[in-house]
C-alpha cells in the first residue's frame, strides 16, 4: 500500500488522494466522509463510492452523548459494508477535523485498518478529482445547543495550540515532521510528558492527538472525550482564566 513518507512515526496511517483515486473500485477498501456539516458537503459532492458517517448520529450515543458503543460501531460497520478485512479510509472537510475524530473513535475500539486521506475534501477538490452528487435532502448545518459550558476559561496548566496549525493552509495536508515538532515543543509539549488533548467536545483535539501520537510518535498521549463541555459544566473542577 502506498503511504506518505514524510519521516512520520506511523506514515501508514495516511494515504494520499492519488491512492484513494486508484482504489475507489477496490472491494477491500471503503472510503467514508465525516464532516462538520454531516450532510450538506456530502450531498454537494463526495468521493465516488464513499459512504457518509454522521459524527453526531453515527459516532455518538444520542442519549448518553458519549462516544458510540461497541455494538453501535458494529451496526455502523455492518450497514456500510465494513468488515475485518476492509481498509477504511476517512476524510472530511475543515482539514479532516471530524475525520480525525472518527479515527480516534475507531482506535478506541481497536480498529486496525483505518487511515486518513491527507488533505481531506480540500485537497481532493483542489485537484479536480471526480465527485458524485447525492440526491437526498440537504439539511441545514448542525447546531450544538446542548454542548456549551456554564463557565469560561481553561483547565489549569493547559496550553493553547489551535489544531489547524498542524496543517498546511494551501491544501490541508499535515505539515512536515520538523515543523510539527517545532510547533509543539515551543509550548512545552514534548514526548517525555504525559499529554492530554482537549477542546470543546473532543473533536478538534482528536486532530492534535492524531498528529502527536501517529505522526510524531509520542508514547503517552490521550484525548479527553468530555473536554470543556464536561469540565466547564462541573463546578467542582478548577479553572483558570
Amino acid at each position: 500500500m502506498q503511504v506518505l513518507e514524510k519521516d512520520y512515526s506511523h506514515p501508514e496511517t495516511l494515504v494520499d488522494t492519488d491512492w484513494v483515486s486508484h482504489h475507489m473500485s477496490d472491494s477491500t477498501v471503503r472510503v467514508a466522509e465525516v464532516d462538520y456539516d454531516p450532510v450538506a458537503n456530502y450531498s454537494n459532492g463526495h468521493v465516488p463510492g464513499a459512504v457518509l458517517f454522521d459524527w453526531k448520529k453515527d459516532l455518538n450515543d444520542p442519549l448518553t452523548r458519549d462516544i458510540l458503543s461497541k455494538a453501535q460501531l458494529e451496526e455502523l460497520f455492518g450497514k456500510n459494508g465494513v468488515s475485518n478485512d476492509t481498509t477504511l479510509v476517512l476524510y472530511g472537510d475543515f482539514n479532516n477535523w471530524f475525520a480525525a475524530y472518527a479515527f480516534w473513535d475507531l482506535k478506541y475500539y481497536g480498529v486496525e485498518k483505518v487511515k486518513l486521506m491527507n488533505g481531506g475534501r480540500k485537497k481532493w477538490l483542489l485537484e479536480d478529482k471526480p465527485v458524485k452528487e447525492f440526491t437526498g435532502e440537504i439539511l441545514a448545518p448542525p447546531e450544538y445547543p446542548t454542548e456549551h459550558a456554564q463557565r469560561g476559561g481553561h483547565i489549569p496548566g493547559a496550553v493553547n495550540i489551535p489544531w489547524a496549525q498542524a496543517v498546511n493552509d494551501a491544501d490541508g495536508t499535515f505539515k512536515k515532521r520538523q515543523d510539527l515538532e517545532q510547533l509543539y515543543r515551543a509550548k512545552g509539549i514534548v514526548p517525555e510528558k504525559e499529554i492530554i488533548t482537549y477542546c470543546r467536545i473532543g473533536e478538534r483535539s482528536s486532530h492534535t492527538w492524531f498528529a502527536l501520537k501517529y505522526l510524531l510518535g509520542y508514547p503517552n498521549v490521550r484525548n479527553y472525550d468530555g473536554s470543556w463541555t464536561e469540565w466547564g459544566n462541573s463546578v467542582k473542577f478548577p479553572i483558570e482564566k
